[in-house]
């Protein structure tokens, strides 16, 4: 009999498990759950085939106190009664010693429940328990739960879905059953309408815990995954058509009968035997490179790393834990983390409490300062170190690079500390990250204390300093690039001076020849609508808003959205009155990874082909950063080096160009470009780019090496109708002078005040943002603003006011927000 296909039943005979529906004041359902199990009665079945584990679902449907783990007790024969506890309970009975280690095991126990009396107890820990061969996949559809995964999927498309994210699952044996929420009916429909169990048997029942980091990992690069909101109304973690979380060894799976109030109706449960005889080989389910897991779940909302725990099982770091967010503590305090920081003085501190990251209430979290101070809380439950973003954790927080680096690789010990990591595990994780510190030879004592560290940790300190050095002298070459031509080094003071004269500006008071920068802003700040419209000026050598130019041919490297860019280079031509067919404007067919040296180098070899038929190149435009970095990570000072080298050496340097990258900001800093501080650094010029109101962009410079800062910039985005089939773009028309919405209100009423807000807020989804007077009318009839009588004279004295002040501008039967006065 393999243990492997042992499925657990526990029961509390004091208490219902599961699920709880009652009614709200509203009239709507709500669902509570109890799953704290401090004392159970389990017992373990034998589950060889999926006829079993039906006639197993029935038994415990119709059992409220009942659930399921997914997953046995080695240590305790098949059919023995016994008694599982939590930690908690365990040392109110005297079980164990105060360390988790003395409390794993099988304990001789003698507890009467009933008229029995059973002589086993165990914790519920995983490393008590070994994983089933039968797995669940939890489909569990919401409100935050995107349109094309939702109640319009039914279980057909969804199992497809399925297989794509575990390939083999169709054919394998399978047990469907509804979940708890599908089986309460409120007015005739199911409470959780699309949910539902999937119990599916794989192959290696020791691969579950992987599993469940890799079917997430797998998701992001399919496009299936999304960020939800957690219960404080704060973003939570990623997400998929599954609950992932549901395959960590020794969940309790709600399975028995819901409880319910009046107004509510339970539903017999239904089994259904289908799928093969054949088990899924979860190895199909591969983990990429740790460079895609930190870029394919970045591009879905969290970013993510990935690493090897104990076993066969992973440690994940995830960052994407906030200073506001919300967390429970045991004493019923919700607290956020900035606040409770303030209750951990030391890196031993530690406050226990709910995750916030998933549906729990078992106080499976632990938050705590990481020895260089960033805060982390790790779940118990998934194995998952949640992180201080990198947006709110900046290199601004240290004195050089050489700390943050520091900072970060004490936070991976850290981090492994809190999962028990084996030594050899340890030194390996750290020895990869010693290659980011920029000079390591300057942080020698930072490296000694680290191998004090590791030593402390149980690593051989010879082995831990030889790894290390090893790794430091390894990143050398790189960290050593320079700009620095092959020829002559050093030039007497006389040709130096001889060399001073007026800035070289290749786009007047906007950026110089022969010179790197970086615009920054959020999407939808109109950036690309900024760089494209200097780089076709320059191409057309025509003036940039007043601005003289040089002219010559500019390289576009678009990253995305190039039939949209053709409309805006279409739309920017009829604007402007030129050809753009004719001009020396080079658009790349597609993204390109310029941290690859060999993608870079050949990017270099198709531009001087450029230049040999149209001149060498004015302009290099990289839109986005993002898009054209590659397998690199933006957080990482020593790939930002690199990339900004093979700009410079490939782009800069052969054709004296002038570079501008785009880049967006970071999600909580919008004031500084995403990931890496080094790129500020690295750039002779930066630019902020902001929307301060619809269809209005700002531009303030950040950074200029060689001179004054430039006065900010103000720029109104204009609809430009095409001669093809109705489609419109838009293009930027720069303003001579823009009054701020809370200058231009402060001495309005408050009915001009919120009817100019409906109007932009009305305006904000639409492309031309222009709204009709009927429309703009009705809604603030509907928001209470006008009076349901005598509106219209109403309505009409706020517009003609709006109009004076030249916040509104009218067209016929249409009116739009304007905020701005100047070359419209």
């Amino acid at each position: 009999m393999s243990t492997s296909d042992t499925i657990t039943i526990i029961r509390d005979p004091n208490h219902w498990l599961g699920k709880r529906f009652t009614l709200a004041n509203d009239g709507s359902p709500r669902k509570e759950s109890n799953v704290m199990v401090s004392f159970g009665i389990a017992e373990q079945r034998h589950v060889p085939d999926a006829a079993t584990m039906a006639d197993l679902l029935r038994e415990v449907a119709d059992d409220p106190n009942a659930a399921i783990i997914n997953a046995c007790f080695p240590a305790i024969p098949v059919g023995e009664r016994f008694v599982v506890l939590s930690e908690n309970e365990m040392e109110k009975r005297g079980i164990g010693g105060k360390d988790r280690a003395s409390k794993l095991g099988v304990h001789a126990v003698k507890m009467k429940v009933g008229g029995e009396v059973l002589h086993k107890a165990v914790g519920r820990f995983k490393d008590n328990v070994r994983p089933s061969s039968w797995q669940l996949l939890d489909r569990d559809v919401d409100q935050q739960t995107p349109a094309e995964f939702g109640t319009a999927m039914d279980f057909d498309a969804w199992l497809a879905a399925m297989g794509k994210l575990l390939p083999g699952v169709v054919s394998a044996p399978m047990v469907r059953a509804g979940s708890s929420s599908a089986r309460v009916l409120h007015a005739g429909t199911p409470v959780g309408a699309g949910n539902g169990h999937l119990w599916v048997q794989i192959a290696n029942a020791d691969d579950a815990e992987r599993l469940h980091v890799a079917l997430l990992v797998r998701a992001a690069e399919l496009g299936m995954a999304w960020r939800k909101v957690n219960k404080h109304g704060k973003a939570g973690a990623l997400t998929t058509i599954i609950d992932a979380s549901v395959l960590i060894p020794g969940r309790l799976v709600f399975c028995g009968k819901p409880t319910a109030g009046d107004g509510l109706e339970v539903l017999e449960q239904t089994v259904e035997v289908m799928g093969g005889d054949k088990r899924v080989d979860t190895s199909a389910v591969r983990l990429p490179s740790a460079d895609v897991v930190r870029e394919v779940t970045r591009r879905a909302g969290v970013e993510m790393s990935v690493r090897q725990g104990k076993g066969n099982s992973l440690a994940v770091d995830a960052y994407d834990l906030a200073l506001d967010t919300e967390i429970e503590t045991q004493g019923g305090d919700v607290l956020t983390v900035r606040d409770a920081l303030d209750h951990l003085e030391g890196p031993e501190d530690k406050l226990r409490c709910q995750t916030p990251f998933r549906a729990s209430e078992s106080f499976a979290g632990v938050l705590r300062r990481g020895s260089e101070g960033r805060p982390c809380l790790f779940d118990v439950g998934t194995g998952t170190t949640h992180w201080l973003n990198n947006d709110e954790h900046t290199v601004a927080d240290f004195e050089n690079e050489n700390d943050r680096v520091i900072a970060d690789i004490n936070a991976c010990i850290d981090a492994h500390e809190l999962v028990g990591e084996e030594p050899e595990e340890l030194l390996e994780a750290v020895a990869v990250r010693i290659a980011d510190i920029p000079a390591a030879e300057r942080a020698q004592a930072q490296v000694t204390e680290l191998i004090a560290r590791l030593t402390a940790a149980g690593c051989d300190r010879e082995a831990a300093a030889q790894a290390l050095q090893r790794e430091a002298e390894a990143a050398q070459p790189a960290q050593a690039a320079s700009r620095l031509q092959a020829g002559v080094l050093f030039l007497p003071a006389r040709e130096v001076l001889s060399r001073v004269g007026p800035t070289d500006w290749l786009v007047n008071s906007l950026f110089e020849t022969d010179a790197i920068g970086i615009f920054n802003g959020e999407s939808g700040s109109y950036k690309s609508f900024l760089t494209a419209g200097a780089g076709l000026c320059v191409a057309a050598g025509c003036a940039w808003h007043g601005e003289k130019v040089k002219p010559g041919p500019v390289v576009y490297i678009a990253g995305e959205g190039h039939n949209g860019f053709a409309k805006r280079m279409a739309a920017w031509g009829h604007h402007h009155g030129i050809a753009v067919g004719e001009l020396p404007f080079f658009l790349s067919a597609r993204a390109v990874p310029l941290l690859d040296k060999k993608m870079a180098a050949e990017v270099e070899r198709q531009v001087k082909e450029i230049a040999e038929q149209r001149g060498a190149p004015r302009l290099v435009v990289i839109d986005t950063l993002g898009r054209n970095f590659g397998e690199g990570d933006e957080n990482k000072s020593n790939d930002i080096y690199r990339f900004i080298e093979h700009i410079d050496r490939h782009l800069r340097a052969p054709f004296k160009a002038t570079i501008a990258i785009v880049h967006h900001t970071g999600l909580a800093d919008k004031g500084r470009g995403r990931g890496s501080s080094a790129i500020g650094q690295a750039v002779d010029f930066e630019y902020l780019v902001e929307k301060p109101e619809p269809f209005v962009s700002r531009l303030t410079a950040i950074k200029m090496k060689d001179g004054p800062l430039p006065p900010e910039r103000y720029f109104r985005a204009q609809e430009i109708t095409l001669d093809m089939d109705g489609a419109s773009s838009l293009v930027l028309d720069g303003l001579q002078r823009y009054d701020s919405p809370r200058e231009k209100t402060a001495r309005m009423g408050r009915a001009q005040v919120q009817m100019l807000d409906i109007l932009r807020r009305s305006a904000e989804g639409l492309l031309d943002g222009w709204v009709t007077l009927a429309d703009w009318r009705r809604a603030g009839v509907g928001e209470c603003v006008l009076p349901a009588l005598n509106d219209r004279q109403r309505f009409h004295a706020i517009v003609r006011s709006l109009k004076e002040r030249k916040l509104v501008e009218m067209d016929g039967d249409r009116a739009r927000p304007v905020g701005c006065v100047g070359d419209e």
